[in-house]
C-alpha cells in the first residue's frame, strides 16, 4: 500500500515511503485524502483550461487513491461505516467515470464537498489520538 501511496501522490518514491513508514493509519488515511482531493482539484483546473491529458493523468491518480480507500475497507470491524465509505467511494468513483466520459466538471464538483467533510474528520482523529 505504501508504494502505491506514494505514486499516487506524486512525490519520490524512497521519501515518501521513508515518511509513510513513521506515519499512523490515521495520518496515511488523511494524506490519501488530501491527495484525491487535490488530484481531483487539479483535473477541474485542467478540464476547464482544456489541458485534457493534464484532466485525465489527475483524473486517473484521484481514481487510485479512492480505489486504494474502498478496497482497504475492513466490513468485518468497520461495520456500518465502512458500508457507508464503500456507498460514498462507489458514488465518487462513478462521478470520476462519469466527468471521463462527459468532460463535464459538475461530476467533479459534486465529489469534491463530501471528500472534504471526510477528510475534516479524519483529521479530527488523527489529532484526538496524537493527543492521547
Amino acid at each position: 500500500m505504501e508504494l502505491q501511496i506514494a505514486e499516487s501522490c506524486g512525490t519520490s518514491r524512497s521519501e515518501e515511503v521513508s515518511k509513510l513508514l513513521e506515519m499512523s493509519p490515521l495520518e496515511m488515511v488523511v494524506r490519501l485524502y488530501e491527495g484525491a482531493i487535490g488530484y481531483i482539484e487539479d483535473a477541474q483546473d485542467a478540464l476547464e483550461a482544456e489541458e485534457i491529458e493534464d484532466f485525465k493523468r489527475n483524473l486517473d491518480r484521484g481514481r487510485r487513491i479512492i480505489e486504494e480507500l474502498k478496497r482497504t475497507l475492513n466490513f468485518k470491524d468497520g461495520g456500518q461505516l465502512s458500508a457507508q465509505l464503500n456507498d460514498l467511494y462507489a458514488f465518487v468513483l462513478d462521478s470520476l467515470k462519469q466527468a471521463e466520459l462527459t468532460h463535464r466538471v459538475t461530476y467533479l464538483e459534486r465529489v469534491i464537498s463530501p471528500l472534504e467533510t471526510l477528510l475534516d474528520g479524519w483529521r479530527g482523529a488523527a489529532r484526538s489520538v496524537l493527543a492521547s
